[in-house]
């Protein structure tokens, strides 16, 4: 990482993540990645 490009306290990170869940679990598995996703969001940094 170059000076120029270097990540400040403020910059941004787009993290992209592969899962494979079966059908009959999708729900769940939306309900608990959404409740993370508040409490991650609600989090400072």
């Amino acid at each position: 990482m170059t000076t120029e490009s270097a990540l400040t306290p403020d910059s941004s990170v787009t993290f992209i993540n592969v899962f494979e869940i079966a059908a009959d679990e999708l729900d769940a598995f939306v309900e608990k990645w959404e409740e993370r996703a508040r409490l991650m969001r609600d989090k400072p940094g």
